[in-house]
């Protein structure tokens, strides 16, 4: 299972309703992850910082909370866990060390593979855009 980040950009700004949370995310790197989780016919969750795990089709609305912000509620976050079914034994992290840190948290006896730890965020993004790439690394873990 993929774990993509919430981003900041939103497609709020001309629509007041929510929407659900695959095409409420718009910024590079969960859109460039997006599309290599449906590339490559993984299952994705979200991880958001207001609203926890997301399921793609999940109604959000729009906010500014960040985890630069706000500390995650690892209580709340486990809870929801059980609560949404979200099981796997291997997790793909593809946002930075915070998502990788609840993630580790969440599923202490899964497998992690972080195939853009370490990387700048221009490197991340190309990293995302090659799907080969990224596709060989993370059979390499």
């Amino acid at each position: 299972m993929i774990i993509l980040p919430c981003t900041k950009s939103k497609a709020f700004n001309s629509i007041p309703t929510g929407l659900p949370a695959g095409e409420a995310y718009i910024g590079q790197m969960f859109l460039k992850g997006k599309k290599f989780a449906q590339r490559v016919g993984e299952s994705y969750v979200i991880l958001s910082a207001k609203y926890g795990w997301l399921y793609p089709h999940e109604i959000i609305y729009n906010y500014e909370q960040t985890f630069k912000k706000t500390k995650p509620d690892y209580l709340f976050l486990i809870k929801q866990v059980a609560e949404k079914g979200i099981k796997d034994s291997r997790f793909i992290v593809l946002g930075g060390e915070v998502y990788s840190c609840v993630v580790r948290k969440c599923f202490p006896d899964a497998v992690i593979i972080e195939p853009l730890k370490g990387l700048s965020l221009g490197f991340k993004l190309q990293l995302l855009g090659d799907h080969v790439k990224l596709q060989s690394l993370i059979q390499e873990v």
